[in-house]
């Protein structure tokens, strides 16, 4: 997972995104757009390890990283929901955007 942050570049598209928070800090959309582009992100890293090993040991890693995640270990890890992340490698995702329907004409 941290080598696909690594192959996607992430570390130049967190520096730019915090360069934009810093100089937009009193804009609350700006915020609420960071919070979905590092979301989407670490959905991205998400599929780039399922493909590559197998998704209910990759979901095993998830729930033993939240089982042994405290404050002082694992920051980045636990920054996300692990139970959402992990539900949705499995399959049973409760995902925001799926629900999201366009207004019947």
């Amino acid at each position: 997972h941290e080598l696909a942050h690594v192959r996607r570049h992430d570390f130049l598209v967190n520096l730019l995104q915090s360069i934009v928070e810093a100089l937009l800090f009193y804009h609350p959309a700006v915020w609420w757009v960071s919070r979905r582009v590092r979301m989407e992100r670490e959905r991205c890293c998400d599929d780039v390890t399922v493909g590559v090993c197998d998704r209910l040991v990759y979901a095993e890693a998830l729930k033993e990283l939240a089982a042994m995640a405290s404050p002082r270990f694992a920051l980045a890890a636990t920054d996300g929901d692990l139970l959402s992340r992990i539900r949705r490698v499995l399959g049973h995702a409760d995902d925001q955007l799926s629900h999201t329907q366009l207004p019947s004409r």
